[in-house]
Order: structure tokens, then sequence, then C-alpha cells
């Protein structure tokens, strides 16, 4: 009995032993589930910190920069009221939301848009043509990938030197962005040429288009060395009994009458290039150098003898200029291209956003 009692006993004890044991294992278990449902927790409350961080950050950086944006424009819009004339705050305050506007639907932004227009009351553009001509300033400088200041200055300054019409300066532009599509130099490399030159070739009669079609003829030759010389060779085309005695015998040697080259400058100054430079072609070519040399200076005669050598350059671009299909559009076309890259889209998302 004693060892059975004791058998029972043991067994009981056993018993107790492997359910305290199981109740153990049961305790560990749930707390290894808390313990995990605790890291999980603390890793998402993490995310959630990190995330509120970014977004606090972000939230931060554009409202920055959407302040220095409004200060940009602010600034540049108290340059335009210096150059134009407002009547009225509400007319200044009108134009600020016109200039708004257009940064909504170009890829430009609103400060560069208002130095464009600074740029064009400069120039005494009428303050009811300033909204075309900053459109058309703005898609300039898209196709020709320059600057709103330098787009703005070029289109005012080729408007007023050439005394053309916003129709007439748009027709140059597409001009220039042919020319600079087709030859070796860029547009705004020919575009650089014309503003140099500007009212001085006018005073010689020399349309933009045949400065613009010199330019683009000529090959590895600066901008500004360019402009110098075209500025002298028109300047003695026109000068006739002014001409220095060395150049008036230089064009007896081409069998030209000085005379009548600056009166056919005056009538037609593109017919009495080509003309000039055609005789200088046949010359023999140990006399050609010198005699141009002579005519136009030393200081022009390197470009002048490229003109005379590539002449056939010179013709098909000045035929271009004559051909209206050959050109109308292209810096339009131009601009639409350059504003479907994503550059210029990101640009204009952006300045919806500011």
């Amino acid at each position: 009995k004693k060892l059975n009692k004791n058998a029972k006993k043991k067994k009981g004890g056993k018993k107790r032993l492997k359910k305290a044991h199981e109740s153990n294992n049961k305790i560990a278990k749930q707390t290894g589930r808390a313990a995990n449902k605790q890291k999980e927790l603390a890793e998402a409350f993490g995310k959630v910190s990190l995330a509120a961080g970014v977004a606090f950050g972000a939230a931060s950086f554009a409202i920055k920069g959407t302040i220095t944006a409004a200060a940009d424009f602010e600034k540049a819009m108290a340059s335009v009221e210096k150059v134009v004339d407002f009547e009225s705050p509400a007319q200044f305050k009108q134009m600020e939301r016109d200039i708004i506007a257009l940064s909504q639907r170009l890829p430009m932004t609103a400060a560069g848009i208002a130095a464009i227009m600074e740029a064009a009351g400069q120039s005494n553009i009428a303050r009811d043509e300033l909204a075309r001509f900053t459109e058309d300033a703005i898609k300039m400088g898209i196709a020709f990938d320059i600057t709103a200041e330098e787009a703005g200055t070029a289109m005012a300054e080729m408007r007023t030197s050439f005394k053309l019409s916003q129709d007439e300066v748009v027709e140059l532009a597409d001009q220039i962005n042919y020319l600079g599509n087709s030859t070796t130099n860029s547009a705004p490399q020919i575009m650089e040429v014309v503003q140099r030159i500007g009212s001085l070739a006018e005073t010689a009669k020399v349309s933009a288009a045949t400065v613009s079609a010199l330019s683009a003829s000529l090959v590895g030759v600066a901008p500004e060395v360019a402009s110098t010389a075209l500025k002298n060779f028109f300047l003695n085309l026109s000068r006739g009994e002014n001409l220095s005695k060395s150049a008036k015998e230089a064009f007896e040697t081409m069998g030209l009458d000085y005379k009548a080259v600056a009166e056919g400058m005056a009538k037609d100054s593109e017919a009495t290039i080509r003309m000039v430079l055609e005789t200088a072609q046949k010359l023999p070519e140990h006399l050609r150098l010198p005699t141009l040399d002579a005519a136009f200076g030393s200081e022009s005669v390197a470009v002048i003898a490229q003109l005379v050598t590539s002449y056939d350059n010179v013709d098909k671009n000045l035929k271009a200029m004559g051909n209206s299909a050959v050109y109308a559009g292209s810096m339009l076309k131009e601009f639409e291209s350059m504003a479907g890259t994503s550059a210029a889209q990101m640009q204009l998302f952006d300045n919806n956003i500011q």
C-alpha cells in the first residue's frame, strides 16, 4: 500500500511538473509574441516618424522655394515699373497677373518673363505691345537656348535697329533659326552679329536678313570678328567719294565704279553686294587678296575673302532669305520641340507649383 501510495504521489508530482512546464512554455510564447508585436510597433512608428520628417522637410523646402520665387518676381516687377509707364496701380497689377499666367503655360519663370518685359520697356516698346512681344521673345529664347535677358534684349535691339514691326522681327527670328539649323553657325551666333551691326547696317540700307545670310555663310569666325568685318565692308561700299585713294584704286582694279557702287547700295544693297563679291571672285588669285585688303582694310580682308571664295554658300543663303516658304514658322517649330523636353516640362510644372 505504501509503495502504491508513493507511486501515486510520484505520478501526481510528474503531472504537476508537466503542467507547470507547459504553463511556462505558454507564457514564454505569449511573451515572445508580445515582444515581436512591440518590435513591429516600434518599427512602424519609426517609419511613420521618418515619413513625417521627410514630408515636413519637403514642405519646408517647397515653402522656402516659393518664398524665394515670390521675392525674385517682386524684384523683377520693380524693375519693370521703372521702365514702363503704368496709368494706375490696377494696370500694374494686371500686368503682374498676365506675366504669372504666361509662366503657367510657357516654360520660363515669372521673374524671367518680367526680365524680358523690362528689356522691352527699356527699348520703348509700346505698353499695349508688351504682352505679345514678351511671348514671342520667350519662344525665341527657348528656341535659341538663350537666357530670358538675352532673348528680350536681342529681340528689342533688332526690332529697334532695323525699324521692324513685331511681325517682322518674328520673321527675322524665323530666318535666323533656319540659318542656324542649315549652316555651321548656331542661331545665337548669327543673332549676335545682327545685334552688333544693328543700326549701321540699317543706315547702309542693308537688311537684317542680308546680314544674317552673310554671317551664316562664314565658317570658324567669331561673332565679334564677323560683325567688325561686315561693318567695314558695308561702310566702304557706301562711301563713294569719301573712300581713301588706295580703296578707290582697288575698286578700279576690280573694274568697279565706286560712285556707282555707293548709289547701288542705296537702291538695292543685296544686288550690289552680290555684284561686288562676284566681281572680286573673277580677279586673278595673286591680285585678289591685296585688292580686297586695299578696298576694305586689313581688319576685314580675311572675312571678305572668305565670302568671295565661298560665294556659292552666300548665294544659297541669300536665296533662302528671299523665300518665306523655306523659313516660315521655323522658330515656332523649334520652340515646340524644345518645350516638349523633360527639362522644359519640369520647369512648367514647377512654375505652376510656384
